[in-house]
């Protein structure tokens, strides 16, 4: 009972009526802990396969609509110069707010599947803060190419969340593994 109560209060209550019950020998925790962590890291790891396969596919659809944006032709923009500056400034802007976030979900080395993922939604986070007012800026003057660019990334973020919710098993029992560890 204790090391359920134990195990309650690392898990925060959050232990789902539909969890199956496995009866281990206390001889035998040891070796069922290393084959759980096994199983665990493979799972992990493909998960993060998954992971970088979104991860290219945002980077090249990013590339190309970055390259557009970064094309727009001012001139027959039919506006105020001085709304034409302002757009423009808030433009280069949000496209190195872009390739900021960019290279900062590139260079995201996985050590682990939680760290991984909370990293990249705090750099989303930090993304979504940022870029927003030089996102409203811009928008004056170039909406539609601006809403590609914003739909690739929320629609990135959506999908990361979704995988992240989709295994939450993997990030309870590892949490779990690593408090019966330690």
């Amino acid at each position: 009972m204790v090391l359920f109560d134990f195990i309650k209060k690392i898990l925060g209550n959050k232990i789902e009526s539909d969890a199956r019950e496995e009866k281990i020998l206390f001889d035998d925790l040891h070796r069922w802990i290393k084959d759980k962590q096994v199983s665990l890291d493979a799972t992990a790891q493909n998960l993060h396969a998954v992971f970088g396969d979104e991860l290219l596919a945002f980077n090249k659809q990013l590339d190309k609509n970055l390259l557009l944006l970064a094309t727009v032709d001012f001139e027959k923009i039919k506006a105020d110069e001085r709304a034409k500056f302002i757009v423009k400034t808030n433009l280069n802007s949000y496209i190195g707010f872009v390739n900021r976030l960019q290279q900062d979900i590139s260079d995201l080395v996985f050590t682990d599947l939680d760290t991984y993922t909370t990293r990249m939604e705090k750099y989303f986070l930090d993304f979504m803060k940022k870029s927003t007012a030089s996102y409203q800026k811009t928008q004056f003057l170039i909406g539609k190419e601006l809403v590609v660019i914003k739909n690739l990334v929320a629609g990135f973020y959506k999908e990361q969340n979704y995988l992240r919710e989709n295994n939450q098993e993997i990030f309870t029992t590892t949490q779990l593994l690593d408090a019966v560890q330690n």
